[in-house]
């Protein structure tokens, strides 16, 4: 299957994808609203500037995937697998990523507003720059080390819900996290 196959066949409104592998597949600037992308196969694919408003990722595979510039209001993102993914300057407002896997991902200058975050895995995330004001349930996800004194005192989680080995972080930390809230 062609490049150029893969990318007609998922890019339409209401598409139902479920299960599919597109694998290493070239995505970009794909109109993927309402697509149902539920447990696809995504790993490495180039979803940069692809539209995916109101999309269903749910349980899907986007390990190192490059989801650049994406657009992804209203996404089903649960239980998706984030891993090394690629987010940089993605707009994602109300997206769900309950129990998703963001480990190493990189959100930088990313605005995430009003997600859901509850049981996400989010340590080694890069969140330079991000914006993640009004995202719910951050104190049950699991956080980069020395994130929860920041989130704390920013009042975005309750005080004192976090694990013993969790340090607090240094000035150099704080820096880096650059959240605007």
């Amino acid at each position: 299957m062609s490049e150029n196959d893969k990318k007609e066949g998922v890019a339409s409104e209401n598409t139902t994808t479920d299960e599919k592998n597109l694998s290493d597949s070239d995505l970009t600037r794909a109109d993927l609203r309402r697509a149902n992308l539920n447990r696809a196969n995504l790993r490495g694919a180039n979803l940069s500037v692809a539209d995916l408003r109101g999309a269903n990722l749910n349980s899907a595979n986007l390990n190192w995937a490059n989801l650049f510039g994406v657009s992804m209001q209203q996404a089903d993102l649960r239980r998706a697998n984030l891993s090394k993914t690629e987010f940089g300057l993605a707009y994602m407002h109300k997206v769900d990523l309950n129990r998703t896997n963001l480990t190493g991902a990189d959100m930088s200058n990313s605005v995430i507003r009003k997600a859901k975050l509850r049981n996400s895995d989010l340590s080694e995330t890069d969140f330079w720059d991000a914006d993640l004001r009004f995202s719910k349930n951050l104190h049950y996800a699991r956080l980069p080390k020395g994130w929860r004194e920041v989130l704390e005192a920013a009042g975005l989680i309750p005080k004192g819900c976090y694990d013993d080995d969790n340090a607090a972080p240094t000035a150099t930390d704080v820096r880096r996290l650059a959240l605007n809230w």
